[in-house]
């Protein structure tokens, strides 16, 4: 399915681009020789992987619309979502569907393509250019008694309009980028960013053998050749581009007198989890040139445990499609691979009861109700019930949580986490599922992952050295620990830089490239110090988020030579750029080099071009009145922004932006009627919140700086802005004991400010 998330406005906001780790490829022959042959090549040898693979979801994936692929109902139906009326119908064996397109004008789309199978149908309207665009009417596959059978609007009870971002003929539910890549084999974009038009081709239309497995020319040529004798059919070199067998031949063993099992031998090779990394996680591109056999951060960019796609303690929020929430699990850490529980072919988990868990799991201890505290065969028995919660996406399409987390109900209000216990008993409180748990299983007094990241984003400094123990404990898994790294960015003090610092060294991949993104932390000079080494590192994502923050220095921070060892590492970056240009994040990149460069005109094209991409891309509009203000040119600036407020889903940066601007212009009265209206529209931004209350301060209205500021500040009690605003406005109106409480909380979060502790001695000597 495309990318859709539970809170899905939040992810166009990110700065997008990053990611592959290299890896040594276990391969078996010269990559460059073998071909894509398509499936049907396959099947006279592999009958029982095909027969396991036909009608599975890899299988439908994509499909040309017809009369064996269309599960939706169009005979003449109507579907009406937000007083749009939608008909489906057949016309000559073509699907058709009457509904709100560009603009929001009615008209008629013919049904291209179909995809997916279950729980749920979508389907794909071609527009010119080669753009394939997801309908948002989709079909519930699902049999009539579990509610199916039926249209449904993908944003359910959210209305989505012509000028939002998530409309679907925009380029946020672009098929050729959002979905290509994970529904047809050997798919390649080939975007022209000169015409503005895909070329995409696929060898087969779904997600066939040679999509794991990689081309097959030379595997089939290995098969004649064993007919012909020439080869022994189970030697190790059969042509294949990759191999999922585990030549370590390990196996789980559970002994009698054990609660858990063991491997015999650890992993052989990770190839077949990094191969279904490349579609089962959230992620972005970097290259089109897919290595089989490479790890992901070769040719992708793993995101890590963002905020508002996991929630603190790891647990899914937003979709993120398995990969991001197992690396994390114990399990994962002890060996079990995908196909420990699933048939690679057909997908199908090998048992929905726990009799799959209890292979690993001493069934006299975990399928008990002295460990579970519920009645054998009932739902609350189930191990996936507690240990792999159920999240709803697209509506209707239920995934389990592949993070494998033990229940954690006592922690759910700090962390504004859920727990198994209320999801299934949604009728009690939190406290009732904390105190069952606690008589269950006692009091835990351990500081768990949660509540050090949850505390790290808060920037309290109690926690700051549990989250730098954490990110120094190799034992924990990669992806929290880079998670970690850059939670360090809410920490001010030289050992939080100190730990930034010793990350870029990281044995882990995702662990350096977290550290890149966080160097921002330092000045100039130093992010060139630090980022220049990492252009050569061995894994492409990493040295992609090193030249992504090296192109935006000022070039007066650079010497000659590291000039010069930028631009011939530059190939790489530009590749990337080039196969994401139809995204508008990858013109506000380049409007963002060429603006630092003194490139204007360049550069006011790129953002202006980002626009047209994406007409509610609010950076791209924020960037370009910046650059407006960087040529003297405010008025113009103005323009843009009111221009972006009158479409803005979030409005909050463009009310921040124009505050500034009319500050500039001494226009203090506009400037706080812009900074209120973004305050009011909402509270709980603390950075604006901030200027808000500083233009309240410069013009006269101190008191009511001061109610802006406390109000904010029980919010972010560890933002040093609030806390440094705070201290000298009452330093300046004469309170100098209350100047001094919110110093003194300056300094624990500021340890190493030596002007935050001029003026704690400051205000001691005006108190005395």
């Amino acid at each position: 399915m495309k990318f859709h998330f539970k809170n899905s406005s939040f992810l166009f906001s990110f700065l997008f681009v990053i990611s592959l780790i290299f890896a040594g490829c276990s391969g078996n022959t010269n990559k460059n020789e073998a071909k894509f042959v398509g499936y049907a090549a396959c099947i006279s040898c592999h009958q029982q992987e095909t027969n396991l693979w036909k009608n599975s979801d890899h299988d439908m994936a994509m499909r040309i619309a017809n009369q064996n692929t269309v599960k939706g109902d169009f005979d003449n139906k109507t579907f009406t979502h937000f007083g749009v009326t939608s008909k489906f119908y057949k016309r000559n064996g073509k699907y058709y569907v009457y509904t709100e397109g560009e603009k929001g004008v009615m008209q008629e789309f013919e049904i291209k393509y179909t995809f997916g199978i279950r729980p749920l149908q979508q389907y794909l309207i071609e527009f010119p250019g080669g753009k394939l665009q997801t309908l948002p009417l989709c079909w519930d596959t699902r049999p009539k008694e579990e509610g199916g059978q039926r249209w449904f609007h993908i944003y359910d009870k959210e209305k989505i309009t012509p000028n939002d971002q998530l409309y679907w003929t925009g380029v946020n539910q672009n098929w050729n980028y959002m979905c290509a890549e994970c529904h047809s084999t050997n798919l390649k974009k080939n975007y022209d960013p000169v015409s503005m038009e895909y070329h995409t081709t696929w060898k087969d239309i779904d997600v066939a053998c040679e999509a794991c497995h990689g081309p097959g020319s030379e595997h089939i040529k290995w098969g004649r050749e064993v007919e012909a004798g020439k080869h022994d059919k189970n030697e190790k070199n059969n042509g294949l581009v990759i191999s999922f067998k585990d030549f370590n031949k390990g196996k789980w063993i559970l002994e009698s007198d054990s609660l858990i099992a063991y491997r015999t031998a650890p992993v052989g090779n990770d190839n077949l989890i990094e191969s279904c990394a490349r579609c089962h996680s959230l992620r972005t591109t970097l290259s089109e040139d897919y290595h089989y056999g490479d790890i992901l951060l070769q040719s992708h960019r793993l995101i890590l445990l963002e905020n508002l796609i996991y929630y603190p303690d790891g647990q899914i929020l937003g979709e993120d499609y398995v990969y991001g929430s197992f690396i994390q699990s114990k399990m994962y850490q002890a060996g079990v691979r995908c196909r420990d529980c699933h048939d690679v072919h057909s997908l199908n988990v090998f048992t929905k009861s726990n009799d799959l868990c209890l292979k690993c799991h001493q069934k006299k201890y975990y399928d008990s109700p002295k460990h579970h505290f519920h009645k054998m065969d009932s739902k609350g028995s189930l191990c996936v019930e507690c240990h792999m919660t159920q999240t709803n996406y697209m509506v209707i399409d239920a995934r389990r949580d592949h993070s494998f987390q033990i229940p954690r109900p006592d922690l759910s209000e700090k962390l504004n986490s859920p727990n198994a216990c209320n999801k299934c008993h949604k009728d009690k409180t939190v406290k009732w599922a904390a105190d069952a748990f606690v008589k269950w299983y006692g009091e835990k007094n351990d500081l768990t992952y949660g509540e050090i990241i949850f505390e790290g984003r808060r920037g309290n400094p109690d926690y700051e050295q549990s989250l730098i123990k954490y990110i120094e404990n190799k034992a924990n898994p990669a992806i929290r620990r880079a998670t970690a790294v850059t939670v360090l960015r809410n920490y001010y003090s030289n050992r939080s830089r100190n730990e930034i610092q010793i990350s870029l060294n990281d044995k882990e991949p995702l662990v350096r490239m977290a550290g890149l993104s966080v160097i921002d932390v330092f000045e100039p000079v130093q992010i060139v110090k630090l980022a220049l080494p990492l252009l050569s590192d061995s894994v492409r994502a990493v040295r992609f988020e090193a030249m992504r923050k090296l192109v935006t220095v000022q070039p007066s921070y650079l010497s000659t030579k590291q000039i010069e060892t930028i631009k011939k590492e530059m190939d790489e970056f530009d590749e990337t750029q080039r196969i994401n240009a139809d995204r508008p994040e990858t013109h506000l990149m380049w409007g963002l080099i060429n603006s630092v460069k003194g490139n204007f005109e360049k550069a006011e094209s790129a953002y202006n071009l980002a626009i047209k991409l994406d007409s509610s891309y609010v950076l791209a509009y924020i960037n370009l009145a910046d650059l407006y203000r960087s040529k003297g040119e405010d008025d113009k600036g103005e323009r843009i922004l009111k221009k972006a407020l009158k479409i803005a889903y979030s409005p909050n940066r463009i009310y921040y932006a124009l505050g500034l601007l009319y500050s500039r212009q001494k226009r203090y009265d506009d400037a706080l009627k812009v900074l209120k209206q973004g305050f009011e529209n909402d509270p709980a931004d603390n950075e604006l919140a901030y200027i808000y209350a500083i233009a309240l301060n410069s013009n006269g209205m101190s008191k009511e700086s001061l109610e802006v500021l406390e109000q904010t500040y029980k919010l972010y009690p560890y933002d040093p802005q609030l806390l440094i605003a705070l201290a000298t406005i009452n330093r300046d109106l004469g309170n100098y004991k209350t100047a001094l409480k919110y110093t003194k909380e300056l300094i624990k979060v500021m340890p190493d400010n030596q002007s935050a502790k001029q003026l704690r001695n400051q205000l001691n000597e005006m108190r005395d």
